[in-house]
């Protein structure tokens, strides 16, 4: 930004020889938009690399878990289903435990 507001400054009010300052100072800024663009497509790059491979590895998850579809259903179920069954047979932990402290033997 300062090369820039140089340039213009140089450009509003010439004087002898602020031609050849006017083109250095454009040289210089020409370089520096450069590598800043050069910078800029280089961080996109490596951005969208790391997009790729997040990607790349969602897809994975995705089809390991489409692939077990129906044994994570089913152990999912087995899961939802476990306690109620257990403390239908009145084997669910705990279940007992209030006989035994209101029944002591």
């Amino acid at each position: 930004a300062r090369l820039a507001r140089e340039l213009l400054q140089l450009r509003r009010s010439p004087s002898p020889g602020d031609a050849e300052l006017a083109r250095d100072l454009e040289e210089r800024l020409r370089k520096q938009v450069r590598i800043q663009e050069a910078l800029a497509i280089k961080a996109r790059g490596e951005y969208l690399l790391r997009l790729k491979e997040h990607i790349a590895a969602l897809q994975k998850e995705l089809s390991e878990r489409a692939g077990n579809f129906k044994a994570r259903v089913e152990k999912r179920m087995q899961e939802l289903l476990e306690p109620q069954q257990q403390a239908a047979r009145g084997t669910a932990p705990g279940a007992g435990d209030r006989f035994r402290q209101s029944n002591p033997d």
